[in-house]
């Protein structure tokens, strides 16, 4: 575990927000004669389908019956939120690592920080309900990060070190792995379009899709279990997915290489 020095500077914050949000939302439904009458009279409706707001057709399972539409008909949404937040931290010179996690946080999609954020929060509430035991909470037990300048500082461990530098790789292996796959189910689209993706070949190029996304799911497995796996097994884990990734961009590399070949021909003829 790292300990801060309890001389770095402090900070609070305390921040409030209102928002406000309106949505118009336009349904389209068709409805019988008899309902529209029912809506809106004879003499007005008739006025609503010469001015071009209700709109009408035949049926399209019964001849002779007629349908219609209310173009005007709409529902106005006015939505407010509040948002209340309170912080507090202390600030310290930036490492190698928290560089490398913050690269990784700019570099993926609102989606993967969204599951983070619920991931996040499920993860707290799980800490909260163990707060009643005898050592945690209120500044004692494993949590601590600040301790006093007379306690000795504890150096981490070999295997700790080694797990901090894992689960880093494993991040940013996961938001990797993530992209390749979808680039390379784009390259299999190009290639079909090219015509000379044969069906042998596109199964096979699925089957190298499927495997990167089971090797996803089992890095995913590591950053969640950190506290039962073994490390030895997570080692395994993150080679067969390295092995995993490289062979889903060589995949598609290939397949865009035969995409590209098809149409230099094409625009040749």
């Amino acid at each position: 575990m790292y300990l801060l020095k309890t001389n770095v500077p402090k900070f609070m914050q305390w921040k409030e927000s209102l928002g406000q949000s309106v949505s118009l939302d336009k349904r389209e439904k068709w409805k019988s004669e008899t309902q529209m009458l029912e809506q809106f009279g004879e003499y007005e409706l008739q006025l609503h389908i010469e001015s071009g707001r209700v709109e009408y057709r035949e049926d399209p399972w019964t001849v002779g019956v007629w349908n219609y539409r209310d173009k005007g008909d709409l529902v106005k949404r006015t939505r407010v939120t509040k948002n209340r937040e309170w912080s507090r931290g202390q600030e310290y010179e930036a490492e190698e690592e928290d560089e490398q996690e913050f690269q990784g946080m700019m570099d993926v999609d609102a989606t993967t920080h969204l599951q983070r954020a619920t991931a996040w929060g499920k993860g707290q509430k799980a800490l909260s309900k163990g707060s009643g035991k005898k050592g945690a909470g209120r500044g004692k037990g494993k949590m601590l990060a600040i301790k006093d300048k007379d306690d000795e500082e504890e150096e981490p461990t070999e295997e700790e070190e080694e797990w901090t530098g894992l689960l880093a790789k494993a991040k940013r292996a996961k938001d990797h792995m993530a992209a390749a796959k979808a680039d390379l189910l784009d390259a299999i689209q190009e290639a079909e379009k090219s015509k000379r993706l044969t069906k042998a070949s596109k199964k096979d190029s699925e089957g190298v899709c499927q495997r990167v996304a089971e090797q996803e799911n089992m890095v995913k497995l590591v950053l969640a279990k950190r506290d039962t796996m073994k490390l030895p097994k997570a080692k395994e884990i993150m080679l067969e997915a390295a092995a995993a990734l490289k062979a889903c961009k060589d995949e598609a590399k290939e397949l865009r290489a035969l995409a590209n070949k098809a149409g230099s021909k094409a625009a040749k003829k």
